[in-house]
């Protein structure tokens, strides 16, 4: 942000939902430890099935989104992290990361991570969005009060958002130079989350509650400041090489109208698509295969054959769509800024990040 604003002033005055921004999804699955599990049933934050127990290293492969930590992805251009936090059921461990596994990182070392490179990055903004806020395996109020102790960290750098202005209004400028500079890091909670008001008068942490458009926040929960919108590919990710094309032409056929349709929140609101490939759900059979072939997001990681012990090392079928030959660049081009943030697993593959940035400088 701070080279485009250099070569282009103006850009600087661009508000945050004009401005097209690269993310990570799941962001914090670069240290999972494959031995502990959230298995609460129905969460947003884990997939879990009894059957994973059997192969746990394989299904971190899978569930690792990510495999730089969050120094690396902001070094390589990410601006925006899609967080998923739940409670793990030990106090002493506390909130954590997920994704079916609990990271082994402290969440209140993941956010003073973020904010010491955000303090030593002034010129630009880091949004933090935690999309998926789960109370799973009951935590009490003290647990609750715990969470909002683990953001404590971003007290120095977090964004105030100003009375009558959301985020998504407030330009680049807006948030860079609020009080004198260094309060650059937007934290995003989703409207249903249990006693905000301690994160801001115990922590001093300042905070953005969204919810997605047409969706009713819980009795007493703050009003949201920003609308945001999700939009999934509905692609069944490639177990093969030979199911490539098909994947991609899928994904570039993703459809332009969704409620509310892409587009639609330009310079009011934050609008997120996730460039991302996923199970089926509704073929636990497919899904089982398609997990057992999965190597990772990197070549010659370890796989399982069939139904057998784990065996030899075998390219990732992801390793096609995380090179320069996968086409979502392309895609990027086409949906252009009818979208604002897109979130990708293996940020730091195939030209993702600037693609994304491209889309700013073609205004």
């Amino acid at each position: 942000m701070g080279c485009i604003t250099a070569a282009d002033p103006g850009f600087a005055n661009t508000p945050l939902s004009e401005v097209a921004i690269p993310g990570a999804h799941d962001s914090g699955t670069f240290n999972l430890d494959e031995t502990d599990f959230d298995t609460q049933s129905g969460s947003d934050c884990t997939s879990y099935s009894p059957v994973f127990a059997s192969d746990p290293a394989l299904v971190k492969e899978w569930s690792e989104a990510q495999n730089i930590d969050y120094t690396r992805q902001l070094d390589v251009g990410v601006r925006y992290f899609d967080v998923r936090v739940a409670y793990t059921g030990n106090q002493q461990q506390g909130w954590r990361i997920v994704h079916t596994q609990f990271s082994n990182d402290p969440l209140q070392t993941d956010m003073a991570t973020i904010a010491s490179w955000a303090k030593a990055h002034p010129s630009e903004v880091v949004i933090v969005d935690v999309q998926h806020l789960c109370y799973d395996n009951a935590p009490t109020t003290a647990d609750d009060e715990g969470l909002w102790a683990d953001f404590s960290p971003l007290a120095s750098v977090s964004f105030e958002p100003t009375r009558g202005r959301s985020v998504a209004t407030a330009t680049l400028r807006d948030i860079t130079d609020q009080r004198g500079g260094w309060h650059n890091v937007v934290l995003m909670l989703p409207s249903s989350v249990l006693d905000p008001s301690t994160l801001l008068h115990r922590y001093h942490v300042h905070a953005t509650f969204v919810t997605t458009p047409g969706a009713t926040p819980q009795p007493g929960a703050p009003s949201p400041s920003i609308p945001e919108a999700y939009a999934w590919a509905s692609s069944v990710a490639p177990a093969s090489a030979a199911d490539y094309d098909a994947a991609n032409q899928a994904l570039e056929a993703f459809p332009l109208t969704y409620s509310p349709p892409l587009g639609s929140l330009q310079g009011s609101g934050l609008y997120q698509s996730q460039l991302i490939y996923s199970l089926n759900g509704s073929d636990i059979g497919a899904d089982l295969t398609l997990l057992q072939t999965f190597g990772g997001l990197i070549p010659a990681k370890r796989t399982k054959d069939a139904g057998t012990a784990p065996s030899t090392s075998l390219p990732a079928w992801e390793l096609g769509l995380w090179t320069a030959s996968f086409d979502r660049n392309d895609v990027l081009a086409q949906w252009g800024h009818q979208l604002n943030v897109v979130v990708s697993d293996g940020v730091q593959y195939g030209g993702y990040v600037p693609a994304v940035v491209e889309q700013n400088a073609a205004g």
